[in-house]
Formats: structure tokens, sequence, C-alpha cells
């Protein structure tokens, strides 16, 4: 009986005198599923606003082609007199505008540091309205005597649209981004069953990453690394489309000074594609 209370006496001094040597349990059950804080994916949610700025990329002289400067409506919409002059309510510049294919660049330039970065696109139509579908792949050498080549003209088999598509390259060396002085041109056409057709494009550069943090979607933010960034948040996102915290990211890298995407910032259907033919 004595050895019992001198174990009981010795349990409580060290829990009052040390504080430290015996668990919280004691006191109850420790939760940390009330946090409040925090979503089922583990990452801090927050509204504070990330600084998303593509405008000073300093090194491109020309606009990238988002949109067809053509009309309006979908890619292989069938438009007619009655259709060109419906006053609908639901009409809206908004709308419209995400009706047509759109390439996912900034308005000026885009640098990547990977050899071989992903190219997105926006189609607002089905693949059985879709004939062909072709990218273009060009580079410029910017320094000594000019000099422009293609490098690429690939026919892509389109499955899961309409929505964002992401376009990759075969793996051979002639397809890689290099560094240095050349600039890199590419287009993304579709035409249609009935024979209309739209083109969009964008420029593109590679940086050597060795000053920053590849893989790291802040690191590509923060320098500017626009196609890495996308595809990045792309890919998690699509795999998560529900993600309170990937769509509040999302929004705010369309919405940044200079990408002017902001029609797609609703859009969370993601797809592949895959080659058809290499000429």
């Amino acid at each position: 009986m004595k050895s019992k209370n001198y174990k009981l006496i010795c349990i409580l001094c060290s829990y009052v005198i040390g504080n430290t040597l015996i668990a919280k349990p004691l006191l109850g059950e420790v939760n940390f599923l009330d946090t409040g804080t925090f979503d089922e994916n583990n990452h801090q949610v927050t509204t504070a606003s990330r600084n998303i700025d593509f405008s000073d990329t300093g090194t491109f002289d020309e606009n990238n082609q988002q949109t067809d400067t053509g009309s309006r409506g979908g890619v292989c919409s069938a438009q007619n007199d009655e259709q060109n002059n419906s006053n609908e309510v639901n009409n809206t510049i908004d709308k419209q505008e995400k009706e047509d294919l759109i390439a996912l660049v900034p308005e000026r330039g885009g640098f990547t540091v990977s050899e071989d970065p992903s190219f997105w696109v926006y189609i607002p139509d089905s693949s059985d309205v879709i004939r062909k579908a072709e990218f273009v792949l060009q580079v410029e050498t910017t320094s000594g005597e000019y000099d422009i080549k293609e490098i690429a003209r690939i026919d892509y088999n389109l499955k899961e649209i309409p929505g964002l598509i992401r376009i990759t390259l075969p793996e051979e060396d002639k397809y890689k981004i290099k560094i240095g002085d050349f600039l890199y041109r590419w287009y993304f056409r579709i035409v249609c069953n009935n024979n209309n057709s739209k083109t969009v494009g964008g420029l593109l550069k590679r940086k050597d990453n060795n000053d920053f943090s590849q893989n790291n979607y802040d690191s590509y933010i923060e320098n500017k690394i626009w196609y890495d960034a996308l595809t990045d948040l792309a890919i998690r996102y699509g795999s998560n489309p529900e993600d309170e915290f990937l769509k509040n990211e999302w929004r705010l890298l369309l919405e940044g000074k200079s990408v002017n995407l902001k029609q797609l910032t609703e859009e969370s259907r993601f797809g592949e594609v895959e080659i058809k033919e290499i000429e």
C-alpha cells in the first residue's frame, strides 16, 4: 500500500514541479480537427491577394496572339444572320470571349526554364466538329544574322474538350527549347468540319534557372516564368478542381497584371492531346 501511495505522490510532484514530464492527454484528448484555418489538403487558405505581374518582361517587342482577330463565337459553331443579329440578354462580352479559341499566354511574351515546356489552349467546341488541330513551333535567332526556321508541325487528336488542353512535344532533341539568343514562336490552329479556322499562339524564351528554385510555383511567379507557373498550377488544380485554395490561386494567376485571361477563371475542365501526325 505504501508503495502505491509513493508512486502516486511522485507522479503528482513531477507534474507540478516540472510540468513537462507528463503529457497533456492527462488533461483530456488533444483535437486538431476543428482548427478553422486550414482546408482539407493542408494548405492555409488566405484571402490575401498574391501580387502577380507579368507586365515588365523586358525582352519581347511584340504581343502574343491570345485570340484570333476574326469574328467571335465558337470556333466551329454555325454562324448565321439570325444568330449574329440576336440580342439575347445572356450574350455578354465575357461569354463571347470564352467562346473564342484562347491561348493561355500573357499579353506580351513569356519565359520558361524548361527545355520541354507545355503549351495551354482553351477550346470552346467539342471534338466531333473539329477536323484538324495543328501545332507549329518556330525559332528565331535574335543575334547576328537574322534567321527563322520551323522546328515542329504536328497534328493532334483532341479528346477531352471543350475545355483547357495541354500540348507537349515529342522528346527528340530537335524539339528542345534552348537557352541563349533564341526567340520561339508557337501557333495552334483549329480547322472545323465547316472549314472555319482560327489560330492563336505566343512567344517564348528560355531562361537559365541558376538564380532561383526550379519546380517552385512561388519562385516562378516572382521571376515571371509564365509557362512553368501555369503548368505547375494547372496540373494541381486540374487534379483537384474543388480545392478552394487552388481555385483562388488559379483566379489570381489569370487576373494578374498584363495576363488578361479573366474569362477563364471559372474554367476547371482540363485535358491533354495525343499526337496524330508529325510533318
